[in-house]
């Protein structure tokens, strides 16, 4: 933490986790003397039950984003989400464009999201 000029950590969860997860951040962050930045999250990979087929569809995917964005958009931190583009190895439960550039469901939920706010 001594050489670091921003801390940064990933958290992944339903709501209530991430309120605590950035609640302990601002904490931690507060001590430190230091900003505080959350560099994964929104990937819907770690919930159990661990449904694959459900979680990775396009409609699993949006349900977990509109789920969750609320909450990281109330946030008093920066965030960003894991997952951009589809590229060679697949992660259906991250990824928000496909490879030639179509937004999934939740890319369009999370562009909506933020420009309301």
């Amino acid at each position: 933490q001594a050489l670091a000029d921003v801390l940064t950590f990933h958290v992944y969860g339903e709501p209530e986790v991430l309120e605590k997860a950035i609640k302990a951040a601002r904490e931690f962050s507060s001590a430190a003397g230091k900003p505080i930045f959350i560099t994964e999250t929104l990937a819907n990979f770690a919930f159990m039950p661990f449904d694959v087929e459900a979680l990775a569809t396009d409609d699993g995917q949006l349900k977990h984003y509109q789920k969750v964005l609320p909450t990281l958009i109330k946030s008093p931190i920066g965030w960003m989400g894991w997952g951009l583009i589809v590229g060679r190895i697949f992660n259906p439960y991250c990824d928000i464009f496909y490879a030639y550039g179509y937004p999934r469901p939740a890319a369009l939920y999370l562009e909506k999201a933020l420009k309301q706010k």
